[in-house]
């Protein structure tokens, strides 16, 4: 079990109403798209109801390196335990956290890059990509959201395009009406792929939206990579 370390909140910022980006105070050694653990009971840290809750790091290691910090997106839950401590953290408040965890990495034997993704399950592919954009792996994130709004990092990833010929990125929306990008649910859009086979593809977000994937792809490749979100 990874040893719980002292932390502090060094920013917080509110997307939305629901939607949290957080700062940490650490200097852990990580690899791009791992996780790590909030402590919430200090008493008992390993029960998996009220101990913890694990949240994937949203920065890139050189990144994490560099400023000392660790961030997350963080989608807040009316009423949840973890969801209404985190509301009431306020910067230089002293948290415990524990990590890293989790195998949602660069496929090291590939160097052709599909990532699938939905609101929140863009922090650890968001990882993966700013640390590995510079080398000669290739990468096309396919990015759904219902409004821009929660379309993450949209700005930033239409830059990475225009920047790096390594990097293609599809966005679309399912609720957004003044919209001049692609509409419905990402499954809609995979024939933008010519083919799988030669690829790893990573599939980061709910349950069902991760099957839905999975159930179009399972034929087309076998070098899947998931990362499931609650």
């Amino acid at each position: 079990m990874k040893q719980i370390f002292n932390s502090r909140v060094v920013y917080k910022k509110y997307l939305t109403e629901d939607l949290l980006l957080i700062g940490f105070s650490a200097n852990i050694d990580f690899k791009a798209g791992q996780f790590f653990h909030i402590i919430l009971d200090k008493d008992d840290p390993d029960n998996e109801k009220t101990g913890f809750r694990p949240y994937s790091i949203l920065n890139s290691p050189k990144d994490a390196h560099s400023r000392g910090i660790i961030e997350s997106f963080i989608r807040l839950i009316p009423n949840g335990l973890a969801s209404e401590y985190l509301r009431k953290l306020n910067v230089s408040d002293e948290v415990l956290l524990r990590g890293p965890f989790g195998k949602f990495i660069l496929d090291k034997n590939n160097n052709k890059h599909v990532l699938f993704c939905t609101g929140t399950g863009i922090t650890p592919i968001h990882s993966i990509i700013q640390q590995h954009i510079e080398s000669e792996n290739e990468f096309t994130l396919f990015h759904g959201a219902k409004n821009k709004e929660e379309l993450l990092y949209y700005d930033k990833f239409k830059e990475f395009e225009k920047k790096y010929k390594n990097f293609k990125y599809i966005a679309s929306l399912t609720r957004e009406h003044e919209w001049d990008g692609l509409k419905g649910r990402l499954t809609q859009h995979l024939n933008i792929i010519d083919t799988f086979s030669d690829k790893t593809v990573y599939i980061c977000g709910v349950k069902e939206f991760i099957s839905d994937v999975i159930t179009i792809l399972k034929d087309k490749t076998k070098n899947i990579i998931m990362e499931r979100y609650t």
